[in-house]
């Protein structure tokens, strides 16, 4: 029985010998093969595929201007995306629509002065016992209901600068409420009741956003984006997927890039990791795995890593064990790589 078992012992010796030696060379072997190092760099974030960003701003969080009625005719008196400050004029409207509602606000005018002035003179009476509370809620409410209506005209008479009333023509500049850039609406967006004219956006408002893929099995939501050297933390990342697609929104844009509303960007989503970076000239397989050579002593030794990202000019690794700061052989690599195989087959 022992007689048997020996050579099938001695060949498993073999095998697991020309394996070890498969997986290291000596820097002697090399010979005068030219050979390079680089350090693989420790990272806590790698990048994700290239996309596809737009400077936006959070819904809800532009200062919007609205109409009560719809002009017959809208001038632009400043482009869109432009900077203005509270009180320039940024269209002219005009047209018979503008005097039908400069009439109503008349009329609510006249209605608010009776109301106020019936409110203030029975105010007394009812304080004193001279009028039933009936009598006196009737006069409250018709009062704050008035109130209400006259506050919507104020609101709109604040941004309306008169320039010609003649019978049924009317004319105004439509001035800026707040400081920022301004963003007309695609088209015009109106109801019944009113006119979005424009938005309003203050530059540390306008947002970076775009859509990541969720068919691509990432465990971990990204935590910042990257342009170009610009790198911008992630806000919010909707949980609702539309057409396998998730929408991101980064925080307010740093110093670093100077967003401009509309406009499109091509950048990377950065995502949370523990591994290295190294040249993508560093990258070999061996053995059916893709690894790195790193010097050991007076060898090198090849270590398996997982690929986890890529870029135009490294490899992002995840090894078994730490090769943060190790040197990696980034130079006549498919040279060694074919001695390797050599001692493979041998």
């Amino acid at each position: 029985m022992k007689s048997r078992l020996r050579p099938l012992v001695l060949l498993s010796l073999l095998a697991a010998s020309v394996t070890c030696q498969a997986q290291r060379i000596a820097l002697a072997d090399l010979g005068e093969l030219e050979i390079g190092y680089a350090e693989a760099q420790a990272q806590s974030e790698y990048p994700g595929a290239q996309l596809l960003l737009s400077a936006q701003v959070l819904p809800g969080d532009a200062f919007a201007l609205r109409l009560p009625f719809r002009p017959n005719r809208i001038t632009r008196l400043v482009g869109a995306g432009t900077a203005v400050s509270a009180g320039t004029a940024i269209v002219r409207i005009e047209g018979p629509e503008l005097a039908a509602w400069l009439l109503e606000a008349e009329a609510v005018e006249a209605q608010f002065a009776q109301a106020q002035a019936r409110f203030r003179s029975n105010e007394i009476l009812f304080a004193g016992g001279g009028l039933s509370a009936a009598q006196w809620k009737t006069i409250s409410e018709a009062y704050y209901l008035m109130q209400r209506e006259m506050h919507h005209v104020e609101h709109v008479r604040e941004v309306l600068r008169m320039d010609a009333t003649v019978g049924e023509l009317a004319r105004a500049d439509v001035l800026a409420p707040v400081d920022g850039r301004v963003i007309y609406p695609d088209g015009s967006v109106s109801t019944d009741a009113e006119l979005l004219l424009a938005n309003f956006v203050a530059d540390d408002a306008l947002r970076l956003t775009g859509r990541l893929g969720v068919g691509s099995g990432l465990a971990v939501d990204p935590v910042a984006l990257i342009i170009g050297d610009c790198r911008i933390d992630i806000a919010q990342v909707e949980a609702t997927a539309q057409a396998l697609t998730r929408r991101v929104w980064s925080a307010a844009a740093p110093a670093c890039i100077d967003l401009i509303p509309g406009a499109a960007y091509a950048g990377r989503a950065l995502y949370p990791f523990d591994g290295v970076a190294v040249p993508r000239g560093a990258l070999l397989r061996h053995g059916g795995l893709a690894g790195v050579l790193v010097r050991r002593g007076q060898a090198l030794e090849f270590v398996a890593a997982q690929i986890v990202a890529e870029e135009e000019t490294h490899y992002y690794l995840e090894p078994d064990s730490s090769l943060a700061g190790a040197q990696v052989l980034s130079r006549s690599v498919s040279a060694v790589q074919g001695m390797l195989l050599g001692l493979g087959s041998n």
